[in-house]
């Protein structure tokens, strides 16, 4: 029996819940930026860069971290568009990126972001 949410008709199977008409698209991208979110190291890394732009091992330096587990821990945050990188020589310099807080925001379900929708 087809049941209206927010997101349109859902058909409830047991525990999963089927959508016949949901773009799964922002849901995807939201998954990736919490995902970017959800590691430690992944944090320390932002807290670093918060101040400035950081070379990569000034990075790993300041989060104690091996070289090969820094890049993946950078690659994570660059994919899910957290960070950008700026080639200078042979290093590469790492800042929050400009849109970051919006990537943020826009992962959030509507009614929790602030300044948009009810609170």
């Amino acid at each position: 029996m087809p049941t209206i949410c927010r997101f349109g008709p859902v058909w409830y199977s047991g525990d999963v819940h089927i959508s016949t008409n949901l773009d799964t698209t922002q849901f995807e991208q939201s998954a990736a930026v919490f995902s970017a979110l959800s590691d430690p190291i992944r944090l320390a890394i932002l807290d670093v860069l918060s101040d400035n732009p950081t070379c990569a091992c000034e990075i790993g330096d300041a989060v104690e971290i091996a070289p090969n587990l820094l890049s993946y821990h950078l690659k994570v945050l660059r994919e899910a568009g957290l960070v950008v990188g700026e080639k200078r020589g042979r290093w590469i310099d790492y800042s929050i990126a400009p849109d970051a807080w919006e990537k943020l925001r826009g992962a959030l379900p509507v009614e929790y972001r602030m300044g948009e929708g009810r609170r």
